[in-house]
Parts: structure tokens; C-alpha cells; sequence
């Protein structure tokens, strides 16, 4: 892409000596960026998906986990509360299954697990813990 700026030789010649398609070549010079993009943006954008991930992991710690199904729809809502655009059908299930897979990739700190009865003593513990 340097050999097209400095020289200025044309986009076919320069996409034909580095092995690059033209359109990407083009495409990046017009954009004026180098960096990759894959895909599109996760839907809720990655520092709002950080924060859900710690609130997910606080509440596993303390003996709540959410299950699929509650969070996808905490996630459609949240995204409907905060007016994010995202491509959720209302009508039918918020979040698909492929929207939680992806999620737990890219979060693998998040795991699915079954969650566990939690003791009473355990439970009282933690009701001290977070009412003082």
C-alpha cells in the first residue's frame, strides 16, 4: 500500500505485485485505514458487553446466576433502554442462540454451567456481606 502512496503507481499494478485483491486495495485507500475489520460490531458495543460480563460474574459469585434465557432478555432490553440500534426481533426470542455462543467466545471468563442449590448458611453469609 506504501508503493501506491509514494510512487504512485496504480492500484491494479500494486494489488497484482503484493497478491492483495484490488477492491480491498481500493477500498483501504479510500478509507485511509489499515486496520482489519471483520465483521461488524457486537451488539451491545464491546465496553457495554465488558460491563454486562462483570455484572454476570458478580452475580454468579454470589449465588444468582442468570440463566440463557434471562439474559438474552436483559440484553434486548437494555439495548431497547439505552436506544442502541441492534437487529433483535421484539416479538420472538430477543437474543438468538448464535448471540450467546458468540458472546461465550469471546468472554471466556463467562461459562455456561448448571447452576447449584445454594446453601442456607452460604445464603445468609452473602445477604451480610451486601446489606452492610
Amino acid at each position: 500500500m506504501d508503493s501506491v502512496l509514494k510512487n504512485k503507481v496504480s492500484v491494479r499494478c500494486a494489488a497484482i505485485t503484493h497478491a492483495i485483491p484490488r477492491r480491498t486495495l481500493r477500498n483501504h485507500l479510500l478509507s485511509g485505514s489499515r486496520q482489519k475489520i471483520k465483521g461488524r460490531e457486537p451488539i451491545p458495543p464491546i465496553d457495554h458487553e465488558l460491563e454486562l460480563c462483570n455484572g454476570i460474574l458478580r452475580l454468579s459469585d454470589v449465588g444468582m446466576p442468570l440463566t440463557p434465557n434471562v439474559l438474552k432478555r436483559t440484553v434486548f432490553n437494555f439495548c431497547e433502554i439505552n436506544g442502541l440500534k441492534h437487529p433483535f426481533n421484539p416479538n420472538t426470542a430477543p437474543t438468538g442462540k448464535k448471540w450467546l455462543k458468540l458472546l461465550l467466545r469471546r468472554h471466556p471468563n463467562v461459562s455456561r454451567r448448571k447452576s447449584q442449590n445454594l446453601s442456607p448458611s452460604r445464603a445468609q453469609k452473602t445477604e451480610q456481606l451486601y446489606c452492610e
